[in-house]
């Protein structure tokens, strides 16, 4: 088994195959309300904004080294990641136990929950139809980059369809 601690950006593979991230977008700064929001009647008073929040500056924070793939599955749906589901990834944290990480086993990539017994790690996706990977002996698992984010869509913008097929 091989538990990568760190993988440099530039050995790092962008969401779709061949394709280079390339850099963030302008900031696009919007307005954040500071006051929680109520269920019942508004305050008059929270209708001003007391800043701005860019979520390209908040989700990425070291674009180099972000990456951002699609949850292909319902693996994780216990940890409340669903299908379809965006992750943000780091590629430079060192992984720990209890992280998600995105991760591949001889060649296929997964995303599960890091898990370690003394020396031992495995994967572990918390779904009866998912079962723990436990590396054999001279198996390879490779620790891609740590999940940083989760970005969900409640009301997808018309036309905008996703990438599909490979989620690498």
């Amino acid at each position: 088994m091989l538990l990568n601690a760190s993988l440099a950006p530039n050995g790092a593979r962008s969401n779709l195959p061949g394709n280079d991230p390339g850099p963030l977008p302008p900031p696009c700064a919007l307005p954040l309300f500071a006051h929680t929001v109520q269920a019942g009647f508004p305050s008059p008073a929270e209708e001003y904004a007391e800043c701005t929040l860019d979520l390209n500056r908040y989700l990425v924070p070291d674009p180099a080294a972000t990456r951002f793939v699609t949850v292909p599955d319902a693996a994780l749906h216990h940890r409340g990641i669903r299908a379809g589901d965006l992750l943000a990834v780091h590629l430079g944290l060192p992984p720990k136990a209890g992280d998600l990480v995105w991760a591949e086993v001889e060649g296929q990539p997964l995303l599960r929950e890091l898990r370690q017994h003394g020396s031992r790690h495995w994967l572990c996706a918390y779904h009866p139809d998912f079962g723990p990977i436990r590396p054999r002996p001279g198996q390879e698992l490779r620790i891609l980059g740590v999940v940083i984010a989760l970005v969900r869509a409640l009301y997808p913008v018309v036309g905008y369809r996703p990438p599909t097929g490979a989620w690498l």
